[in-house]
């Protein structure tokens, strides 16, 4: 025997075709205990007793989801079974993996085309007029395709309703009818006929035809970007946002050419360069896309570190420790489907601090901006930054003017050590600190070097004596570095 939990509800499919099933909590769920060689017909006689549907005219439908698909591809429709042969494959799932979880039992919807029915038991006696009525819905003969029609605000009279569903089911239908029966001179009917309106379109959006990617900050010809950076960018979020990949048919300064990566798919865009301009311009989209979901996987191509760092950049600040890679992971697989190696998210959690923070490259760069303005706000500020010949940087000196004038007040004994930096370029940090009154530590100096050397250290030396004159009571105190002592001397 095997444990089967069933609940009863809807597959509803969202604007970014992902597949939810909601639970109808009136129904709720059942838990039923059925042999391994159980049929189908044996199942859906189960099915009916367990949530009371025995007597109801109604068509339902059986379906389950696989745990892995929610991971490789979201937006996988569910699995619907239909025979025989699926129910031993429902069996042997459930048995193999027990995450399987739930049979999903719902009323037969037509956009999943799904043959299964359900006859009118024989002791229903209450007319079709009659849960017509109560239900503010009207009911056509079991052979013809079922049209919704629910009560609304519309003026529009009896006769053109009927008219209106003449036309819809292509053959005459009156108020008496081989298998409808609906008495007029019922009390009420006649306003209730008055305000049917047709029910809103809501089948879901087809996963084997084709689809587009149309939506909020589209993407459509004659848009224009700043650069190709900006283009590829905007291109790779777009395709994370619609679940779908896409690969560079043609790349250069002038000129990019995007396509599917099924060749057959007719998604495509092409963008060209402005002449005498960085801007990029849209020339051909075609949004549409013809192919299947069995193109798609959890290792999206598009979902670049510095593209996921974007996303999560805001955990990240002055003050903010921000995400782990392992909760970058977690984030990935739950907020976009995608699953990421380890690797992959350190990488993104690097850009995420770019993104806020800068680049290494970036705060070399306005370096000497910095120093500037730290002269320029703090007077007696002395900086000093030097290059090499390639007018690279070497190294940079900072003494803030209130240390300076503060000194004046200190013992006369300075500390010097360096210690090693951590970033993407290395380097050493060199530090001269005093001492006060109530024996904390007083910074003086600090200067970033390529090592401790002999040249690193003089320079230091150099830089410090223009702010403090050497004296016969002024002592230094070290780690006993040669380097230190041959500078001192």
């Amino acid at each position: 025997m095997l444990e089967i939990y069933s609940v009863f509800g809807e597959w509803k499919i969202n604007d970014k075709l992902h597949w939810r099933f909601f639970v109808d909590t009136n129904k709720g769920g059942c838990l039923c205990e059925v042999s391994e060689n159980i049929t189908y017909k044996d199942l859906m006689k189960i099915v009916f007793e367990d949530f009371g549907l025995d007597g109801l005219v109604k068509e339902i439908s059986l379906s389950y989801e696989l745990p892995k698909m929610k991971l490789i591809v979201e937006d996988s429709p569910p699995i619907f079974i239909r025979n025989d042969r699926q129910v031993c494959t429902f069996i042997r799932k459930i048995q193999e993996n027990p995450e399987i979880g739930r049979l999903c039992v719902s009323e037969f919807d037509q956009s999943f085309g799904s043959d299964i029915s359900v006859s009118k038991p024989l002791g229903d006696t209450c007319s079709t007029a009659e849960k017509a009525k109560n239900n503010n819905s009207f009911a056509l003969p079991a052979d013809r395709d079922p049209i919704l029609i629910s009560a609304g605000s519309s003026h529009t009279t009896a006769h053109e309703t009927h008219k209106e569903l003449n036309r819809s089911i292509g053959s005459d239908v009156s108020t008496t009818h081989n298998d409808i029966e609906i008495s007029t001179a019922e009390k009420g009917i006649g306003s209730f006929l008055e305000n049917l309106v047709p029910a809103p379109d809501l089948s879901p959006i087809s996963m084997v035809g084709s689809h587009s990617t149309r939506g909020a900050d589209d993407i459509y010809v004659d848009r224009y970007f700043k650069n190709k950076e900006e283009l590829m960018f905007k291109m790779r979020n777009w395709a994370l946002e619609w679940r779908f990949e896409f690969r560079v048919r043609w790349s250069n300064k002038t000129r990019v050419i995007l396509g599917c990566v099924d060749d057959k798919c007719s998604w495509q865009l092409r963008a060209t360069r402005l002449k005498s301009s960085e801007f990029f311009v849209v020339k051909k989209y075609c949004h549409e896309h013809n192919c299947d979901t069995t193109h798609r996987n959890a290792n999206h191509r598009q979902a670049t570190a510095k593209l996921l760092g974007s996303f999560y950049c805001n955990n990240y600040g002055e003050k903010k420790v921000g995400l782990k890679p392992k909760q970058i992971m977690e984030l990935a697989r739950k907020d976009h489907g995608v699953y990421i190696p380890y690797k992959k998210a350190w990488r993104a959690k690097e850009e995420g601090h770019n993104f806020v923070r800068g680049t290494a490259e970036d705060s070399y760069l306005h370096l000497g901006k910095w120093l500037y303005m730290a002269r320029e706000k703090n007077p007696g500020t002395f900086a000093y930054l030097e290059l090499d010949p390639m007018k690279n940087f070497k190294y940079a000196f900072i003494s803030f003017g209130q240390s300076i004038r503060g000194f004046s007040l200190m013992r006369r004994v300075i500390a010097v050590d360096g210690t090693f930096l951590k970033g993407k370029y290395k380097g050493t940090l060199l530090a001269a600190t005093a001492q006060d009154g109530d024996y904390h530590l007083y910074p003086i100096a600090f200067a970033i070097v390529d090592s401790e050397n002999d040249i690193a250290w003089n320079w230091f030396f150099r830089c410090l004596l223009t702010i403090i004159p050497d004296a016969p009571d002024l002592v230094f105190v070290s780690n006993r570095a040669s380097s230190i002592e041959k500078a001192i001397s």
